[in-house]
């Protein structure tokens, strides 16, 4: 085995024992004690976990995303199930799948009504393109950018040309 096939090894081993963690935690808060409101949640990985980064537009590393998927929310995610079911994308903050156009090039999300931020206020597709113009900014230098650039407007911004990409061409 190489050195490289045994550092992945070992993330994945840390992913499994914090999922497990936090699997124990949750069933010994027991099903008739409610979960309390605010506070603070500690986490303890060794540097050589591979957690990279907690920003979202910065992290690029498995056990990082393993990480962020616990606090962060995406218009469609991967349900938490066994598969076959767990492979199956769903909406998260997408109130159902995007509508489609006939030529396949605009994707067109509904959010679902009252999904809110950790300090109540709604999330909004503002939100959304907040976190994609972020992500493209030249500064953020975001690992996650390429995968962006089919986006309408996303290389000028990536090019500094322009603060946001457009939904429509023009």
């Amino acid at each position: 085995m190489t050195g490289g096939s045994r550092k992945w090894i070992h993330r994945l081993v840390a992913i499994g024992v914090l999922a497990a963690l936090l699997f124990v935690g949750s069933q010994a808060l027991g099903s008739t004690r409610a979960a309390p409101n605010g506070g603070i949640f500690l986490i303890s990985l060794a540097p050589q976990s591979g957690l990279d980064n907690m920003d979202p537009s910065l992290s690029f590393t498995a056990p990082g995303w393993a990480l962020l998927d616990t606090t962060c929310a995406r218009l469609m995610s991967y349900p938490d199930k066994a598969p076959p079911a767990g492979f199956q994308v769903q909406p998260e903050v997408a109130a159902a799948p995007p509508k489609v156009s006939a030529d396949l090039k605009t994707y067109t999300f509904t959010l679902r009504s009252g999904f809110r931020f950790s300090n109540g206020a709604p999330v909004t597709a503002a939100a959304f393109a907040h976190a994609i113009n972020r992500a493209l900014t030249p500064a953020m230098r975001s690992p996650g950018a390429r995968f962006m650039l089919d986006i309408v407007g996303a290389t000028a911004v990536r090019q500094g040309r322009s603060a946001r990409a457009s939904a429509s061409p023009g």
